[in-house]
Order: structure tokens, then sequence, then C-alpha cells
């Protein structure tokens, strides 16, 4: 357990808990409205769309940390597939889908606490889009984490 890893864990549960009042006060109805990343990066059409991809991020984490041997597969709840994802983006989401998946990945983040400096400072084995082989952990975390509060801020603009 380290202080950093309880500190990324505080922001990422932060922003689960933004996005999660922001999607409770809405209805089935918003998530079919149009939606615009403010960072440009994503393809979802709506709303519900970019709410799945929200939540798919925070699953990521739970991926990495499992593929990178950080973590067991129990801990993380998590079998990897294909490309990665859960979510199907053609498919329109329900407020109840998106708040289950916020509560799940909320229950994952908490694995980040537990985290110790030297697993914070170690370079992940594996490659991906966040992992180059050359940040620590630490780092790509905080960039998962900082592409994550992208996408909440746009959910914010669609939402509010």
């Amino acid at each position: 357990m380290s202080e950093r890893g309880t500190e990324l864990m505080s922001k990422a549960l932060a922003q689960l808990d933004e996005a999660r009042g922001l999607l409770a006060e809405a209805h089935d109805s918003d998530l079919h409205r149009p939606y615009v990343d403010r960072e440009g990066d994503h393809s979802a059409n709506s709303v519900g769309n970019a709410a799945l991809h929200f939540v798919e991020g925070y699953q990521k984490i739970g991926r990495l940390l499992k593929g990178a041997g950080y973590v067991s597969a129990s801990l993380t709840g998590e079998t990897v597939q294909g490309n990665g994802h859960r979510h199907d983006h053609d498919h329109e989401a329900e407020i109840t889908d998106v708040l289950k998946g916020l509560d799940a990945a909320k229950v994952r983040l908490t694995l980040l606490a537990d985290l110790t400096d030297a697993q914070l400072d170690s370079i992940p084995p594996m490659k991906n889009q966040w992992a180059d082989g050359e940040r620590t952990l630490l780092t790509v975390l905080d960039v998962i984490i900082a592409h994550q509060a992208g996408h909440l801020a746009s959910l914010g603009d669609a939402l509010g």
C-alpha cells in the first residue's frame, strides 16, 4: 500500500462519483443526445455510447494491472478477450447499465491503493496505447485518469 496509489484511487473515485451524480439525474432519453468529445478522440455518436466508453476506461485499469501481473485476475473481476472492449459502440445504453458499470469500476479501483511504491515505479511489461515500455506504472495510470477527466467533462457538457 502506498500514498501515491491511494492518491490515484482518490482521483479516479472522485471522477466516478461525479459521473454517477450526472447520470443518476439523467433519463434514458438523455443517452440518445448527440455527443461531442472535447478531446476529439472518441467516435461515440451519443451520450449513451460515450458513457459506456467512459466506464470502459476504468475497466482498462483493471486489465492493465492484471495483464502486467500487478494483481490477480480474481481481484479485477475481468477476463481479457479480443480487443479488450466490454461494450458495443452501436448499442444504446440504459442508465441502469451505465450506473452498474460505474459501481463495478469503483470496486476495482480500490486495487490502486494496494499498489506498492516499487510497483508504481516499475515499467509495465506489456505495451498498449498507454504503456509504451518507457513510462512507469504511476505515469501510465495518471495518464489514463487524466484522459478520463476529459471524457467526464464532455459528458457534463452533453448532459448539462
